[in-house]
């Protein structure tokens, strides 16, 4: 029986058609019946819980995957794109704000500060 679970559970079909609360009942019957001992019950349960570990991980992976097929695909805009668009702007702004400046200190007929360096911002 022990293996006949474990194959089960390597297969990946247990792991999909339970939940660990009802797997480790299974186990728990088989070992009240005398079908299973309680060591190897304890181990499968143990495998259990590491293959469903596993396959969440997985599946976790897929989803994320197939999420940025679809932002691709409909060109929506990653958060990190948003963040350097966030970045050039504010840059682009203290170089206005500085060039304004600039156009005033001309304006008022004041020298412009060579050390001003709208590159930098």
């Amino acid at each position: 029986m022990f293996e006949v679970i474990r194959k089960l559970l390597l297969s990946g079909l247990g792991i999909l058609a339970f939940t660990r609360e009802q797997f480790e009942v299974l186990i728990k019957d088989l070992v009240t019946k005398g079908e299973l001992r309680e060591e190897e019950g304890k181990k499968l349960i143990e495998e259990f819980v590491r293959r469903m570990e596993l396959r969440k991980e997985e599946m976790y992976e897929k989803i994320r995957q197939e999420i940025i097929k679809f932002l691709d695909i409909i060109d929506l805009a990653r958060k990190s794109e948003l963040e350097e668009l966030r970045r050039k702007l504010k840059s682009f702004e203290t170089r206005i704000e500085l060039l304004e400046e600039m156009v005033r200190d001309l304006k008022k007929g004041v020298r412009c500060d060579e050390s001003r360096d709208i590159n930098q911002a």
